[in-house]
């Protein structure tokens, strides 16, 4: 006889374990925060503008444990553009390092696809706006 094959995969993937969430507030992390940015200058690493913000690269340690290793610092621009891509490939507990070259394409990628999309909103607003009055 014929085997009728089954629609709908037996077995599912197993997500991985979750990563430890981030006490932003926590004291030991906000010493860190700033121990990163003071050691980087204020600057972001990867396009030297005004850092205003940290980036994990591993989150292994997070929530009060981090070290200077487990930071990079960053402007926005190039913080959303490395959580965004962050977020499409799914990484887990380790994270991207915008100091390694391999990534170094795709964050501009990102980054350009960032400020298009900034720019259109911001046209659209305007245009909304004048539209008002």
């Amino acid at each position: 006889g014929e085997v009728e094959l089954a629609k709908e995969p037996a077995q599912h993937s197993t997500p991985g374990p979750p990563r430890p969430r981030a006490n932003y507030g926590h004291t030991e992390y906000r010493q860190k925060r700033q121990e990163r940015l003071d050691h980087d200058h204020g600057l972001c690493l990867f396009c030297k503008a005004p850092a205003t913000t940290v980036q994990h690269v591993t989150y292994r340690r997070a929530g009060g444990q981090e070290n200077l290793d487990d930071l990079r610092s960053l402007c926005r621009l190039c913080h959303d553009a490395v959580t965004m891509l962050e977020y499409g490939l799914g990484l887990g507990l380790d994270r991207i390092n915008p100091e390694e070259p391999r990534w170094r394409d795709r964050i501009i990628r990102k980054r350009d696809e960032i400020i298009k999309f900034r720019s259109l909103q911001t046209r659209r607003r305007r245009m909304a706006a004048e539209e008002v009055e």
